[in-house]
């Protein structure tokens, strides 16, 4: 894994990758501002090794086209007060828009480019999409942690392209996972949840290989459940991955891992 430290950074665009999917309440104002803040050792360092910071991100789903509710307008202000430096919105992530805001801003400033899945290519991981999110760039950094599991244009495509580097954050997810899952102390128990198994399939899988207690969560945790006999109501539960569920409960259990699911709730 290169090191981030080592590269010259001085008089360069850098292109960031990072997580700022975060939530918001009923007025559109941030809510948790801790993705941004894990954002912030990174962002500062390039910063201050002299380069302009082109800062790629995406926000909830919107499936390859605009939607103004989704936009990431809104994250400039609270970057900015947080860095203490100058963030230039860029209204595309490609093209025009980017190379304007560029040229508006000095060294250790930030330009923060719209979300990147208002294109189809970013989901897609389209060649030509990810050389225009790569024109204006001289270097990449990937410090997206929570989206280095998708193969997009702003994920992979970019780092095929550029000289690529991880970001601390993304240094240190992978640095902590590795010491646990490959010396770890027993017993070892993960935790796993979000909305969906088909999404987390390859993980559910692995993790029976390493640890010796499941704790599963989250919509998800209502196909484990559907798959053993319980009546979901109207909860969310993948239909067509409940065979998929009571498979992974039976390759647990012959592999001596205890899957742990709620044992209480309220159906609606």
């Amino acid at each position: 894994m290169n090191d981030l430290r080592s590269a010259n950074l001085n008089g360069k665009t850098v292109a960031l990758r990072c997580d700022l999917n975060v939530p918001t309440d009923s007025l559109g104002n941030v809510a948790d501002d801790t993705r941004l803040l894990a954002a912030l050792p990174t962002l500062e360092y390039i910063a201050a090794a002299g380069a302009k910071v082109l800062l790629f991100a995406h926000f909830k789903r919107p499936k390859g086209s605009t939607d103004p509710t989704m936009s990431l307008q809104r994250l400039g202000p609270v970057l900015s007060a947080h860095l203490g430096r100058r963030v230039e919105f860029a209204t595309d992530c490609i093209g025009a828009p980017v190379i304007d805001a560029l040229s508006r801003i000095h060294v250790g400033e930030v330009v923060l480019a719209e979300n990147v899945r208002f294109h189809p290519g970013e989901l897609e991981n389209d060649p030509t999409f990810a050389q225009a999110l790569a024109a204006p760039a001289d270097v990449y950094v990937n410090d997206a942690f929570g989206a280095a599991h998708r193969s997009h244009a702003s994920v992979v495509g970019l780092a095929n392209l550029l000289p690529a580097y991880p970001g601390f954050l993304l240094r240190s997810e992978v640095e902590t996972l590795t010491s646990r899952l490959e010396d770890p102390k027993r017993p070892l128990v993960a935790v796993i949840g979000g909305a969906k198994i088909s999404t987390k399939l390859g993980v559910v899988c692995a993790l029976l290989d390493k640890v010796d207690t499941l704790l599963v969560g989250g919509g998800m945790a209502n196909t484990f459940l559907a798959s053993q006999g319980h009546n979901m109501q109207q909860s969310l539960v993948e239909a067509q991955m409940v065979t998929q569920a009571c498979a992974i409960m039976n390759l647990a259990k012959s592999k001596g891992v205890h899957i742990a699911l709620p044992t209480d709730g309220v159906m609606g």
